[in-house]
C-alpha cells in the first residue's frame, strides 16, 4: 500500500501560497521531500526533491539577507551593544558573496540545509552579472534606508523593554488549529502593540493580508485587543511606510480564510500518496512560476510548459 502523506495540523501563509500557486510545487515540497533527509535510507527521488525544496530564488535570497541583518541589528540593540551601519553593511556583503559562490560551486548538494542554493544556478538560468549587481545594490539599498526610516528612530526612543522579536517559529491557536505566524517585529507601549513587517521589493497590496494574520497573532497569542493594535508595511527600497486596517469583520474573514485553506489542503493532502503520477497534478498557471521554481528539474509539468 502505498505511504500516504501524513497531515500536519497547521497552517501557515508561506504553505498556502505554495499550495495556491501550484500543486505540483506543493506535492513535491510536502510529500516527496518528506524523507530525503535521511540519504541513507531515502529513495533517488526523495532525496533530489529535498535537496531541491531548500534551493531558492534570487529575489528570496536578497530578502532573507536583509531580513537576517536587520534582526542581528535589533537583537544587538536588546543586548545593550548596537551594531553600526557600515558593519551591518560589511557582514552582510562578505556573507552575500559568500553564499553565491557555495550556490555557484552546488555546495548545497552534499549540504541542502547548511549551504545557500539557488534556483538560477540549478537551473543553468543565463543571469547577466548586471542582473546579480542588481541584487546586490538592492540589498544595499534597503539596509541603508532602514537606518533612516521612522522603525528605526521607534526601536532607539522606546527602549530594550519595548521592542519584541518574535521567535522564528512562533504560531497561536485557532482552535485546534497551529497557525504559523509572526511579524518582524513589535513594538508595545502601555495601551497599544505596533506590528511590522519589512518588505525588500515593490509595494504590493497582496501582502496587506500578512499583516492581519499578525494582527490575529497579537489578539490571540499576546492578548491585546484589536481597538489597541496597529500594522505597518515597511517597504525599504523605496522607503515606504504602508499602515493596514485591522477590525473585527477583517480578523473573522481572515479566521475563515485560514480555516477553509486549510480544510482545502488537507483535503488535497488525504488524495495524494508518493505514488502519485505527478502528471496528473495541475501545473502552475504562469510560466515564469515554473522558471523560478524549486521543482523544475524532476517535475515533467514544467518540462511541458518550456
Amino acid at each position: 500500500m502505498a505511504e500516504k502523506f501524513v497531515k500536519e495540523d497547521s497552517w501557515s501563509n508561506s504553505r498556502y501560497d505554495t499550495f495556491n500557486r501550484c500543486r505540483t510545487e506543493y506535492f513535491f515540497d510536502k510529500v516527496v521531500s518528506k524523507n530525503g533527509w535521511d540519504s541513507r535510507n531515502c529513495t533517488k527521488t526523495e532525496r533530489e526533491a529535498f535537496i531541491l525544496k531548500n534551493t531558492r530564488n534570487r529575489y528570496a535570497w536578497s530578502g532573507d539577507l536583509v531580513h537576517t541583518a536587520i534582526e542581528d541589528w535589533v537583537d544587538s540593540f536588546r543586548k545593550g551593544s548596537v551594531i553600526d551601519r557600515d558593519t551591518i553593511l560589511s557582514k552582510t556583503d562578505t556573507v552575500m558573496r559568500q553564499q553565491y559562490r557555495d550556490s555557484r560551486d552546488q555546495k548545497y548538494r552534499d549540504k541542502p540545509k547548511k549551504h545557500n542554493g539557488l534556483v538560477e544556478h540549478e537551473n543553468s538560468l543565463e543571469i547577466p552579472d548586471s542582473e546579480w549587481k542588481s541584487i546586490h545594490d538592492n540589498v544595499k539599498t534597503c539596509l541603508i534606508n532602514f537606518f533612516y526610516t521612522d522603525l528605526h528612530k521607534s526601536i532607539t526612543s522606546v527602549g530594550v523593554e519595548g521592542v519584541i522579536r518574535p521567535e522564528r517559529l512562533d504560531s497561536f491557536m485557532l482552535g485546534d488549529l497551529k497557525v504559523y505566524a509572526r511579524p518582524d517585529i513589535a513594538i508595545k507601549s502601555k495601551h497599544s502593540i505596533r506590528l511590522i513587517d519589512w518588505k525588500t521589493g515593490k509595494a504590493n497590496d497582496d501582502n496587506d493580508l500578512q499583516m492581519v494574520y499578525y494582527a490575529l497573532y497579537a489578539v490571540k497569542k499576546l492578548k491585546y485587543p484589536i481597538e489597541a493594535i496597529e500594522t505597518d508595511l515597511i517597504y525599504l527600497r523605496e522607503n515606504i511606510n504602508k499602515s493596514v486596517v485591522v477590525n473585527r469583520e477583517i480578523l473573522q474573514n481572515a479566521e475563515d480564510f485560514i480555516l477553509s485553506t486549510h480544510s482545502e489542503m488537507a483535503e488535497f493532502e488525504k488524495s495524494v500518496s508518493k505514488e502519485t503520477s505527478v502528471t496528473d497534478l495541475s501545473p502552475a498557471t504562469s510560466s515564469n512560476t515554473c522558471r523560478l521554481c524549486r521543482f523544475q528539474k524532476i517535475c515533467p509539468n514544467a518540462v511541458k510548459r518550456e
